[in-house]
């Protein structure tokens, strides 16, 4: 994979907000605007003798995703694309909590935090007692129990956005829409691809294999946390952002994303980053049935299913 542009332009990478993307098509002296069903772009300001990223106000990170690597990378494949997308959509904690280097970024936000004078509160030690425990499993245990089958329902889901104010910041919590047909179940997990023309894309040829690999490995997970196959789906969709999702305690993952980032490791057997990575995954969306909002009461309950699970 050549690298036409390194780590130090990505810095230097400034960012404007605009109100769409408009393209250009100019023959001889015919001109024809168009507006992309794009949320981003990268172009190179000659004046400014600078890069810009320019995004509209609601942006799609797998737009951003797909840009960004256009511009690193000669000819980026998916695997790439879907990388920089798992960077911008994963929490800075969970990121920090796999072992990437994001300690500059949670350093500045401190910083900003405590130029708008925002005090941090002092954490007293917690005394974990064999009712607190033993209380924490029977949670867990219910968040477990409450998964379910999505019964072959089509999925019409609207994106939305919402506001969650915390003790030291606000921000806003994006959920993407889902439009998703039922195709058909395999090994007792249902399928489902995106409606219209392509949703049959997940029974291609070129994903048999790929999907058999992931259908092992989730069942494989979802045994550690005992949930029944007919609650663990498999969706196709190369125009979401979204890894998985959890439906009214129906867990959905992505076909997409796992060809993108791990099959070609998996050939003959689960590697352990794929392995974990699709553990957390499971932790993010079950705490989904506790927490419908990605708070931070939302991260407590993922590291708890970790620790139960995991250790």
């Amino acid at each position: 994979m050549k690298i036409i542009r390194d780590e130090e332009w990505l810095k230097t990478l400034e960012v404007n907000v605009i109100d769409h993307v408009e393209t250009s098509y100019m023959l001889m002296n015919v001109v024809k605007v168009e507006k992309n069903f794009t949320t981003a772009c990268v172009l190179e300001n000659k004046q400014l003798k600078a890069w810009i990223l320019y995004i509209t106000s609601d942006p799609d990170y797998l737009d951003i995703s797909q840009y960004i690597s256009k511009s690193i990378y000669k000819l980026p494949k998916w695997r790439e694309i879907s990388y920089f997308n798992m960077i911008l959509t994963t929490p800075l904690k969970s990121l920090e909590r796999k072992g990437y280097p994001v300690d500059r970024v949670l350093q500045s936000k401190s910083q900003n935090n405590k130029k708008h004078g925002q005090k941090s509160s002092t954490r007293k030690p917690v005394n974990l007692t064999p009712q607190i425990t033993q209380n924490l499993r029977n949670t867990l245990q219910d968040a477990i129990k409450a998964c379910h089958s999505n019964f072959g329902s089509t999925i019409n889901s609207q994106a939305s956005t919402a506001i969650i104010d915390e003790s030291q910041s606000s921000y806003c919590d994006v959920i993407p829409g889902h439009l998703l047909d039922y195709v058909e179940t395999k090994l007792g997990i249902e399928l489902y691809g995106s409606k219209g023309a392509n949703k049959l894309e997940i029974l291609s040829r070129s994903n048999e294999a790929p999907l058999y690999r992931f259908i092992n490995m989730l069942k494989d997970i979802g045994s550690i946390f005992e949930i029944p196959s007919d609650a663990i789906h498999i969706f196709y969709d190369n125009y979401t952002s979204s890894v998985a999702f959890n439906r009214d305690r129906a867990l959905f993952f992505n076909l997409n994303y796992y060809i993108g980032l791990h099959d070609r490791e998996c050939r003959d057997k689960p590697s352990g980053d794929a392995m974990t990575y699709w553990y957390m995954t499971f932790c993010h969306e079950l705490a989904h049935n506790l927490v419908q909002s990605h708070s931070s009461e939302h991260e407590v309950s993922i590291k708890s299913k970790y620790i139960f699970f995991f250790s």
